[in-house]
């Protein structure tokens, strides 16, 4: 099994939006493409139709039909960088094989990770599913009302650990973890 595995470093916010736009002028139809809906929590829908650094490494190896969504689902998470990344796809044939994306972001509450997973040629186009890790440093408690307000309580499947769910696609699991909270959100977008 040959499986390549790409590391992407950008130190410098400046370094990526040069990279974005040049990028953005020679590539006319990235527009047509960037349609979906956000993934919920994205935070900024506006940045969608320009590519990001993951989604050019992507054109870049081959990986057309999943672009539009690993642009959709990796520009939620590039907001604060600097931004580490690995990509794992399968050649030769990129574009219909699964694809693999691990973030790591350092924000000002702490680093998170964010790992993501995209399937082309499903009945619905490319899916893909999504799981962000964050440390808070408040009770699980404080994070449920203060960070995940608009989900609902599903469980609790230990005392130390709740469930919370957003619908059939998004469950957010609160682990108590010392004095803080870790949070495990996972989303599935299938449209």
């Amino acid at each position: 099994m040959n499986i390549q595995r790409h590391e992407l470093r950008f130190p410098s916010a400046r370094l990526a939006v040069a990279a974005v736009m040049v990028f953005a002028l020679a590539s006319p139809s990235w527009a047509d493409e960037g349609k979906a809906p956000a993934p919920a929590g994205a935070n900024a829908p506006a940045r969608q139709n320009l590519p990001n650094p993951i989604t050019q490494t992507a054109f870049s190896k081959g990986v057309m039909k999943c672009s539009s969504r690993i642009q959709q689902v990796t520009t939620f998470a590039t907001a604060a960088p600097p931004v580490n990344a690995a990509m794992t796809f399968f050649p030769p044939d990129a574009d219909n094989g699964v694809v693999s994306v691990i973030q790591a972001i350092e924000t000002p509450q702490g680093p998170v990770s964010v790992s993501s997973t995209y399937a082309p040629n499903q009945a619905t186009g490319c899916q893909a599913t999504y799981d962000a890790v964050t440390y808070h440093s408040k009770s699980c408690q404080a994070v449920a009302i203060d960070v995940y307000k608009d989900l609902k309580e599903a469980g609790q499947a230990q005392k130390s650990i709740r469930i919370l769910e957003g619908g059939p696609y998004l469950k957010v699991i609160l682990i108590s973890a010392d004095a803080g909270c870790v949070s495990v959100k996972k989303e599935v977008i299938h449209q």
